[in-house]
């Protein structure tokens, strides 16, 4: 079973990345291939970096509640990354279900 981040409970995703570097930009590619364009309130920036950049890479996630992760691609592996961005949604999902029926 492939991972995959979860973004219903998100409400940005930033993604900056150098298509040239091999090992950041699959990272990357990964994260905007899973982004479903059906979540309207999602706001999503993207942007590639030219390979003479001094911007760094990065990819980040701001949940509802505006608690961030960033990732340096370069130093990331997928699957530790999922897994801490859907923890924490569970986290998220288990507030608002508290706050509704409280």
């Amino acid at each position: 079973m492939a991972l995959s981040v979860p973004f219903g409970l998100m409400s940005k995703v930033m993604v900056k990345f150098n298509p040239l570097n091999t090992k950041s930009s699959k990272l990357c590619r990964t994260i905007l291939d899973n982004v479903p364009p059906s979540l309207i309130n999602l706001e999503k920036s993207f942007s590639v970096l030219p390979p003479s950049s001094s911007e760094k890479e990065m990819i980040k996630f701001t949940f509802k509640d505006n608690k961030e992760f960033a990732y340096d691609p370069n130093n990331t592996q997928y699957d530790l990354m999922v897994q801490e961005v859907s923890r924490y949604n569970k986290v998220v999902k288990l507030k608002e279900s508290i706050e509704k029926y409280a």
